[in-house]
């Protein structure tokens, strides 16, 4: 195992997807690892927005009905699953991953968080791995592990979020920071 690995491995860290991995669910992808634990771990990715809103998707919209509340693809586990983060407290349904950052909460005191202008993403599915797994997809070098912060889970520019960290991250990246993701404009 290499050095360090298992201890950079806990919520509230960025999962940036090495260049190399071609995996379509993960390719270019920013997950922010929100449970980590001996049973596995749970993550959502942040770069994926989708063209829908969460009223869109919930049984009874209620409180959200017509809101424009961010929605993104978490990951491709549990579709069916509708889970969110915002920068409000923890509460009895929600925890901290990490400071300005709690996941889950209850619809209405999500719609208040919205209302009054605090950042709330709500995702579809979720990024999971059993026991062991993300240690050797991290022994293989297909993710760089480095702290979050609230400022970038809840960076309004969601399609260059994993190009701006890579190049923060390896200066041989640095050409990235401000690449178009339209070929085009290349």
């Amino acid at each position: 195992m290499l050095a360090g690995v298992s201890a950079d491995l806990q919520p509230g860290v960025l999962l940036l997807a090495d260049p190399s991995l071609t995996d379509s669910n993960f390719e270019g992808s920013v997950v922010l690892l929100c449970a980590h634990g001996a049973e596995g771990s749970l993550g959502l990715v942040l770069n994926r927005p989708l063209d829908f809103r969460v009223d869109q998707v919930l049984e009874d919209p209620g409180p959200f009905q017509g809101e424009e509340a961010p929605m993104l693809w978490g990951g491709p586990v549990g579709l069916d699953r509708l889970h969110v983060l915002h920068a409000g407290a923890a509460g009895a349904h929600s925890f901290a991953v990490c400071a300005g950052v709690t996941f889950g909460g209850a619809m209405q005191e999500l719609l208040r968080l919205h209302q009054a202008g605090a950042p709330v993403r709500f995702f579809l599915g979720y990024s999971g791995w059993d026991a062991g797994q993300l240690e050797s997809e991290l022994q293989a070098d297909s993710w760089r592990v480095v702290p979050a912060t609230a400022e970038e889970v809840f960076d309004a520019r969601v399609e260059s979020l994993w190009r701006r960290l890579m190049a923060a991250q390896d200066a041989r990246y640095h050409w990235m920071r401000h690449a178009s993701t339209d070929p085009r404009a290349n």
